[in-house]
């Protein structure tokens, strides 16, 4: 087996720790050129003025860092102010002196990521010997600049009750900030999603940021590298809208992470937290199924535990520190399987059994007579030998195809014995995920104006086996499985060289990794080679990537479950940046500069049926029709000499993607008067399209076709020019043209993307703040359709059945039906399937907002504000061969009789010369949407008891291509504005309200009640959402059905048609049945005018949303002076309110029968080839609309835990 060499012991142990970190250091201070990552720090500034308010020039200002010792002092200016731009993020005092006054100091100064402080500084005359101290507002009005922006802190973040102990769930709770349908706060690793919209942004739109390094996966944007443990996290920074041109790489929200540091005590903890299904609740539709079947009700299996410890000190009081955690999470669930699954007499040929069962015809799909409905014999097949049955409906030994009985081992046995079972099969498997984390910090004062620092992190997620189902390919059957594993690491150094009083220069290099690998682990050991080893292959083994260690044949065929899997399968990311930032306090200005280089490469193979995609029965010998099969779909498999539909590619094509990123900024914030502060920049972008590094690819795109080249199979296909010689003609094609550059997309050189903000406070108190932004942000695209071009001739043929006839499963001879006829099947190159563009476009937002802020009380801010945005350029997918809108009726009208013929497809497809009746999915940047809102929040200290956040936002997303990370294809090609409506993740309606509220510690009262009542916090969160809006889409069957009734041709976005809406009809069903979700009557095919879209618009009704809450009781008991114990328990969805699953129905389907067709004066014509429109078709909405499951906190559940803190 080929595996790369740098997937080969890939997980790090305690030595390889150090090593890199000590690597770093050196990388660092060795570089000469500097580098940092996006914003990990903070400003302070001031006014230091007399009891008059009258400013003084040359006051001395020292800050400092409580925990580190480390400070910078500086002079006030004429007018009296002083500034320290770029501080590190901790806990700070401000000491001021001059001549003649007493001296004042200010305490409880924490800086955030980002912050950017107002602390004046009043001095008393006085002897400069006497001090005032002043204790800071932790809450503060922002007057400094206009861009909108959340912080949950450390102690959030560990206080809160958090299901999955994921940091997730508190991002979710900021203004603006919505999941959609992949988002699961809950998981880790490859089950995480980090699928969240940012202020009307795309899923793949946001920055993840550790310590200002990326924590993306860019393959497709949804996921993240590491998951920081809970109890690491110093901090959480959003940036929500508008935020300052030092932040890049997304046109969405920034979610920046800091990780805690040493300083000069130690701290730590220690930790444990479980779970098990016996104090969880009934998942819903689980009770509700085993009390109609009269059965006990069991639980699916839970057990969790989520164990670690961290410790932070000083290596070197004032010098050196350092921070380590380590945590593990091991969880094991229960997943129950149903399904029918081949008897052992089945699968020896025996269907005696089955052929008696009363319920065969109904629930079996046995043959039956087409008049009375009753079970009938297997039927041998015309030109089947005599003897192929010993008995009826017993196949003789001689008939069986070897290589179907290797195919069936890979289903289980059946755990009934009933052969009348219409599932005999249910297991409930236990699937185990283990994840690890070790995360370690230095922090060095290496002079008094330098410092470093350096952090490594490393995660360590691994599922199965049995893998349950999950991800790409496999089942939960278990005979054929698969074992994941993905390690992530994030390594990040940091100098900071102060320069003088005014200025600072930052940089960082970070690394930026994961490996996914997915290896073969089934319950029936060495089938998958097995499988390899009997099917032969069309294409020689030498030319497979894994020689004959391939993913196993996929099994799609015969009335079986589906089995398939992609194992062995490989992934690699690595990700390098270097970004060097300066700033410079010049009188009233800010002024920042920053430069940024990314070299980054990612290698991905593409799921195919390598060794083949096994499809259902054709015919004995290869000829069609029902005379020629057994009735039966198991039947048919396992008979020899039966044709079986099939696909194989040549090899599994492995994209290894290359990019890199240049950007530059120039800001300034200038404090135009002691009221107004203005905050304008530029960056610029520059986003290199990514290529492949080998070149062995191409795409179609419109200028390289030629309709005299007919179907060759690089007609209309251009290829990257670095691989030289033309590899069309030297595969035997005559099409191919070469790209403008190895990208196949020009490069965009003017990404220049302007900010600007203000802050102004109308009383000068710092009470109130007037605030308002806008800029623009460019936005790199995921890589995710590049790997479709491995699928695009010439570089990976595949076997091709030309005229439908099939192959035999045990041999790659010529079937009889073919007779001398050459090419009843070949291994050709196949057609164009996939293509882009070659603009220049580049995804972009343009964010704005108004907003106020007000404090309420001490320590109490309000803000309410406007916040909207405009997304270009945005990834928009089409079937560049659909149907012209002039030719969809003619279309429609023939769709029945002449679909395979060329010359129809060819005449009324742009590029059916080249495809036929087929689609060539296209991408392009040509989908935009717009998002406006009113966001408020609330955020309330009271002293050290509580610490409140609560936000409420009232939204509209429109978009006419879906935001998430694999978007639909749009309905009509040629009109994007078609599919404009409410986008899938609009969410009309989102609260969230947090509180951490410790009681009194009752210090006063005797030692029974004190240990009894005393140290309790209270920790609730409240979220409440309304559901996504959601697109119906329709189809037609019965008598006269056409599967087309718009008329844009077979593949594509087919399917996805929508019907009529019925004026006045309520989208949300009126039944005592909650799972019914929909109303089916809102949807009519009365009226459909054919070749057009239904007035049934996108986004027409909603699904379910959320209403959730959480309560967290914490108990404290101290046990010395320094060790404090705490005893949780978390209750998660506390009321056991059902959360429908709205993915079940984000695209419901609602079916149509028997249509009755009419001309255009709306007579009834007899059938589809003289009609204009649909008159009436009978609904048949079967379970449309009805939710069939729970999210993951869709029913209550109990965490325990311990908790040692020093």
């Amino acid at each position: 087996m080929k595996i790369d060499r740098l997937n080969l012991n890939y997980e790090f142990g305690k030595l390889r720790s150090m090593f890199a970190v000590l690597a770093v250091l050196a990388l660092v201070l060795c570089s000469a050129f500097s580098a940092r990552a996006q914003v990990t720090t903070a400003a302070v500034r001031g006014t230091v003025t007399d009891e008059q308010g009258a400013a003084i020039a040359g006051a001395e200002v020292t800050i400092t860092n409580v925990d580190t010792s480390f400070n910078r002092t500086a002079l006030t200016s004429s007018d009296g102010e002083y500034n320290f731009p770029d501080l590190p993020l901790g806990h700070y005092k401000i000491h001021a002196t001059h001549s003649g006054f007493k001296s004042s100091e200010q305490t409880g100064i924490t800086l955030h990521a980002n912050d950017s402080l107002v602390i004046n500084v009043g001095l008393k005359v006085g002897a400069i010997t006497e001090s005032v101290t002043v204790e800071a507002a932790p809450i503060t009005v922002e007057t400094t600049n206009g861009e909108l922006s959340g912080l949950i802190q450390g102690s959030q973040v560990a206080d809160l009750p958090l299901n999955g102990r994921n940091f997730m769930a508190l991002v979710s709770s900021q203004p603006g900030v919505t999941g959609g349908p992949g988002y699961d706060p809950l998981a880790k690793g490859l089950k995480g999603g980090a699928d969240l919209s940012i202020s009307g942004g795309a899923v793949d739109a946001n920055q993840w940021l550790v310590d200002g390094a990326s924590n993306n996966d860019v393959g497709s944007q949804r996921t993240i590298l590491v998951y920081p443990s809970i109890d690491a996290i110093e901090e959480l920074k959003i940036e929500r809208n508008s935020y300052g041109p030092e932040f890049g790489g997304s046109a969405g929200g920034v979610i920046s992470m800091i990780t805690k540091s040493g300083g000069n005590d130690f701290h730590g903890s220690v930790y444990y937290f479980g779970r098990n299904d016996k104090l969880n609740a009934f998942d819903t539709f689980v009770k509700s199924g085993c009390l109609s079947a009269g059965t006990p009700c069991v639980k699916n299996k839970l057990r969790r535990n989520d164990y670690g410890f961290t410790i932070g000190g000083p290596v070197k009081k004032d010098k050196i520190f350092f921070f380590y955690s380590e945590e593990w999470n091991k969880m094991i669930e229960g997943q129950t399987t149903t399904a029918r699954v081949p008897t052992t007499a089945e699968k020896a040929g025996d269907f005696s059994a089955i052929r008696a069962c009363p319920n065969a015809v109904s629930e079996l799909g046995w043959p039956s007579d087409p008049v009375t409905k009753n079970a009938i014999d297997l039927q041998r097949p015309a030109g089947a030998p005599l003897n192929t049955f010993s008995a009826p409906n017993v196949f003789s030994a001689g008939a069986l195809s070897p290589a179907a009985q290797v195919v069936l081992q890979a289903y289980p046995t059946p755990t009934n014995s009933d052969p009348c079972a219409r599932n005999n099969f249910t297991k409930s498997f236990g699937v185990p995920t283990n994840w690890r984390e070790e995360n370690a910090r230095g922090d060095i004062n290496l002079t008094k104006t330098l410092r470093a620092m350096m952090r490594f992190t490393n995660d360590s997620w691994v599922l199965g086996p049995p893998d349950g189902g999950f991800g790409w390919g496999n089942n939960n059957l278990g005979p054929i499985g698969e074992f994941w594993n993905q390690p992530g690491r994030i390594v990040v150094g940091r100098l900071s060289k102060t320069i003088g009083n005014s200025m600072v220069n930052d940089f960082t290099f970070s690394y930026s990794a994961n490996r996914i690998t997915i290896t073969p682990d089934g319950t029936n050991p060495g089938l998958d080679q097995k499988l390899n080893d009997t099917i032969p292959t069309f294409f020689p083994l030498s030319g497979k990537l894994y020689g004959d260690k391939g993913p196993a044949v996929w099994i799609n065929c015969c009335g079986l479950p589906s089995v398939w899997t992609i194992a062995p399968w490989q992934n690699q990311e690595d990700m390098y940046t270097w970004q060097d930032d300066f700033s410079w306090v010049k009188n009233r200005h800010t002024l920042k500069f920053g430069v940024l280089y990314g070299r980054n490469y990612k290698a991905e193979q593409a799921a195919n049926g390598e060794f083949g995609n096994l499809g259902g029965p054709v015919g004995y010998n290869g000829f069609k029709g029902s005379a020629n099969s057994t009735l039966y779909g198991i039947s048919d498999l396992e008979l020899n000499n039966m044709a079986l539909g099939w696909g194989e590619s040549q090899t599994i094509f492995k994209v290894r993607n290359v990019w890199h990123n240049i950007e530059a900024y120039a800001a300034d914030n200038f404090r135009l008067t002691p009221r107004l502060t203005v905050s304008y920049g530029v960056r610029w972008s520059f986003l290199p399209p990514v290529y492949l590094s080998d070149n062995q690819y191409s795409l179609f795109n419109p200028s390289a076709f030629k309709a005299s080249l007919g179907t060759d199979p690089c007609n209309g296909l251009v290829y990257a020019p670095g691989i030289g010689a033309n590899p069309c003609t030297a595969a035997g094609a005559l099409g191919g043209v070469a790209g403008p550059n190895a990208a196949l997309m020009n490069r965009n050189f003017k990404g220049f993307a302007p900010r600007l903000s203000l802050a102004w406070d109308p009383t000068g108190q710092g009470k109130w703040a007037i605030r308002s932004g806008i800029g623009q942000f460019y936005n790199r695209d995921r890589l995710w359709p590049l790997q479709l071009a491995g699928n695009n001739p010439p570089f990976n043929a595949s076997f091709v059945s030309v005229a439908g006839n099939g192959r035999f499963l045990d041999s790659t001879n010529a079937l009889p039906a073919c007779g001398t006829v050459a090419g009843c099947f070949s291994t050709g190159l196949g057609t164009p399937n996939a293509g882009q563009e070659f603009s220049n476009k580049v995804p972009n937002s343009w964010q704005w907002n108004l907003a106020v802020q007000r404090e309420v009380f001490k320590d109490a801010r309000f803000e309410l504000g406007y916040v909207g945005s405009k997304t270009l350029h945005w990834e928009a997918i089409t079937d560049i061969n659909s149907v012209l809108p002039a030719n969809r009726l003619l279309y429609v009208q023939h769709e029945n009789d002449n679909p395979q013929n060329p010359l129809f497809a060819q005449n009324l497809r742009p590029f059916g010369a080249a495809v036929l009746n087929n689609a060539i999915k296209y991408y392009t940047h040509a989908s935009s949407a717009s998002y406006h809102s009113l966001q408020s929040a609330f955020n309330a200290r009271m002293g050290n008891r509580a610490n409140f956040q609560a936000s409420y936002t009232f939204s509209k997303l429109l978009a006419n291509s879906q935001r998430i990370d694999t978007p639909a294809q749009n309905l009509d090609a040629y009109n994007l504005h078609s599919d404009w409506g409410p986008d899938i993740l609009n969410h009309p309606h989102i609260f969230s309200a947090n509180v951490v509220y410790h009681l009194p510690e009752l210090t006063d009262k005797n030692g029974l009640e004190r240990a009894a009542l005393g140290g309790w916090e209270v920790t609730p969160i409240v979220s409440i959402a309304s559901g996504p809006s959601i697109t119906t889409l329709m189809s037609l069957g019965g008598t006269g059905k056409v599967g087309d009734p718009m008329g844009i041709g077979s593949g594509g976005p087919t399917g996805r048609e929508r019907a009529n809406r019925v004026v006045g009809q309520s989208c949300r069903a009126n039944t005592s049945d909650k799972t019914q979700w929909l109303n089916p009557g809102v949807y009519t095919m009365n009226g459909y005018q054919l070749g057009q879209i239904g007035n049934a618009g996108p986004g027409l009704c909603s699904g379910p949303g959320n209403n959730n809450y959480d309560l967290g009781l914490d108990k404290n008991f101290k046990v010395t002076e320094r060790i404090k114990a705490q005893f949780r328990l978390e209750f998660f969805n506390l009321f056991n309110h059902p959360h429908y699953n709205s993915n079940d129905i984000l695209n419901p389907t609602v079916n149509f029968q028997n249509p009755i067709y009419g001309n255009a004066a709306g007579a009834v014509v007899p059938d589809v080839t003289t009609a204009t429109q649909i008159l009436s078709a009978t609904p048949s909405p079967g379970s449309y609309g009805k939710v069939n499951s729970v999210v993951q906190n869709g029913y209550r559940q109990i965490q325990y835990g311990l908790k040692f803190i020093f």
